[in-house]
């Protein structure tokens, strides 16, 4: 995401001075050769620059706001290379008066903006005896003589920046996830209520149909999901779409068989169903969910209807595994990608289209479930 320069009329600033690097990756290689790979005493204009395009891409989620982002930008362009090199300091020795001139805020506010640069370790002020800023270079462009603010502290702020930068992301990836989980269970609740006339309190409805905006945050996405897999769950227990159909005449022991049970389809070449007990798949599904406790296959199966719309398995595609496989067989098949989906080694990133996957194996005559359990 570019960060967009904000308009003079609302912050009264002039965008010319607003030059961020579209390009993360490539300004990141340049720091790299720079810098000598760890060497943390080298400094350069290039890293200066890397160091304001990931306060950007932090931006006011980290505190860093808009005037803080600009005031930075605006003064790292009085810079020149020789200033980051050796012995060399880069001190922006500009009067505050200037500086508030060319863009268009008060001395008192260019005065503030500083102070939070300084207390986020951007800056630090070189005072001079009558507090007056002033400097001079020398005929080759180097500072002899200066008093301002002195931007050496940005470039020491690179690890600290990256951390953030990095736990921002890891932030992003967990929120966008948990929306996806909120839409997926939305579609599944529009698709039981439709053509029906159902009313709901207002935490529901809200939950059901507010937008969601990327001021949401983590712990309100869970609330909603955890509120709509419960209702979820009621609509499809009085639509009687039972989560599974177990034969009443079927005791359930630990080493029942599969083919003791009501599976509604005969699939293809039986998916080597008849060598699986339920004590296997148990011992299968506690080494890879060990915080899952299921009792039977009723259990297995409620699972399995209860958790498809976790792993992006729609209606539809459990629809037609029911008709082509069976209850139970989809289950297992279920299970195994959602072990897949969780392992580290070998890791499914696309659980819905593997479970696709299997069911096309399936119609092929080419699907052991057995093999896999084992």
């Amino acid at each position: 995401m570019i960060f967009r320069a904000p308009t003079q009329a609302k912050y009264g600033f002039s965008e010319r001075f607003f030059m961020p690097y579209r390009n993360y990756s490539m300004m990141k290689n340049i720091v790299n050769k720079t810098s000598g790979g760890n060497d943390t005493k080298s400094r350069s204009r290039q890293q200066a620059y890397y160091a304001l395009t990931l306060i950007k891409r932090l931006g006011k989620h980290s505190g860093y706001t808009a005037q803080m982002i600009n005031l930075l930008d605006y003064y790292l362009s009085f810079t020149r290379d020789l200033d980051w090199e050796g012995k060399g300091a880069p001190i922006i020795y500009q009067s505050l008066c200037r500086t508030a001139f060319d863009l268009g805020l008060s001395v008192r506010q260019i005065q503030r903006i500083e102070k939070r640069l300084a207390d986020k370790n951007f800056l630090r002020f070189e005072d001079s005896p009558n507090n007056k800023r002033y400097g001079a270079r020398d005929a080759s462009g180097r500072i002899t003589k200066a008093f301002g603010v002195n931007l050496s502290p940005l470039t020491d702020s690179i690890a600290m920046l990256e951390c953030a930068e990095k736990h921002r992301r890891a932030q992003k990836q967990a929120w966008l996830s948990l929306k996806n989980s909120v839409h997926q269970l939305r579609k599944e609740i529009r698709s039981l209520i439709l053509g029906d006339t159902v009313t709901f309190d207002d935490e529901t409805a809200q939950a059901i149909d507010a937008p969601i905006r990327p001021n949401v945050t983590a712990t309100k996405l869970q609330s909603i999901i955890s509120l709509l897999t419960k209702l979820l769950n009621k609509l499809c227990k009085q639509g009687e779409k039972n989560f599974a159909n177990v034969d009443k005449n079927v005791v359930h022991k630990e080493n029942t068989k599969i083919s003791n049970i009501s599976n509604n389809k005969t699939a293809p070449n039986n998916l080597g169903l008849e060598n699986i007990t339920y004590q296997d798949l148990s011992r299968y599904i506690y080494r890879n969910h060990k915080d899952i406790k299921l009792s039977n296959w009723q259990d297995i199966m409620q699972y399995a209807e209860d958790h498809r719309h976790l792993y992006g398995i729609s209606d539809d595609i459990w629809r037609k595994s029911d008709a082509l496989i069976g209850k139970v067989a989809s289950a297992i098949a279920f299970m195994v990608t959602s072990h897949g989906f969780n392992r580290e080694k070998s890791k499914i990133y696309n659980p819905k289209a593997y479970f696709s996957a299997l069911l096309q194996r399936a119609e092929q005559g080419a699907l052991f479930l057995d093999k896999a359990i084992y």
